[in-house]
């Protein structure tokens, strides 16, 4: 396992510090762009906003740019700052389909704005969107990608008080992040499925 890999498997595993430090080695673009994550994950949002921005603005009009707009879409989200991170959202899904629509960008765009729209009490959007990520996804062969789209569609089901649909979902997303090995998730998925909830 490589420095980047190590650094990534820190995050994961939610060791902010190790994966900063891990981080700090890299070359400047991939320095940047998982310090972006180690300070969204922190709390540290303008950072990570700052990073973002300047990585977007450094590759405008390259396929990367789309990849940039995400991060920042993701950083508004955990912000909360659910109008901002809408306009992240929208814009990113014009430049994927510039680039040709593939499945795999087209899914992990589309979970964020059902997500957005979930948040923003937009339903029948969002519910859209989670079904765009899972069907996105079958044909892009990504399993956080499906995990992501099943979890979305859980949440949608949890948040119309029909918990057994939302359980098959969750179910799905537990297996997809199971078999991609994305421990966090998995984690997260567990508590939704926890009987207290």
């Amino acid at each position: 396992m490589n420095v980047e890999q190590q650094a990534y498997a820190a995050l994961d595993q939610a060791e902010y510090g190790q994966a900063e430090a891990l981080f700090d080695t890299l070359p400047e673009d991939s320095r940047a762009f998982g310090l972006g994550y180690v300070y969204a994950f922190t709390g540290r949002f303008e950072e990570a906003r700052a990073i973002y921005t300047a990585l977007r603005t450094k590759n405008v009009g390259l396929p990367l740019e789309h990849v940039c707009l995400h991060q920042l879409g993701m950083v508004e989200r955990m912000a909360g700052e659910w109008n901002a991170a809408l306009e992240c959202f929208q814009e990113e899904a014009e430049l994927i389909a510039t680039l040709g629509d593939s499945p795999l960008p087209v899914s992990a765009n589309a979970y964020e704005l059902g997500t957005v729209w979930q948040a923003l009490g937009e339903a029948q959007k969002a519910r859209e969107y989670f079904e765009q990520a899972v069907q996105a996804q079958q044909a892009s062969g990504d399993l956080v990608a499906l995990g992501c789209g099943e979890r979305g569609l859980g949440d949608w089901y949890a948040a119309q008080d029909e918990r057994s649909k939302a359980t098959a979902h969750w179910q799905a997303a537990l297996e997809a992040f199971s078999e991609a090995g994305d421990a966090k998730a998995v984690q997260d998925v567990k508590e939704q499925l926890a009987p207290s909830r």
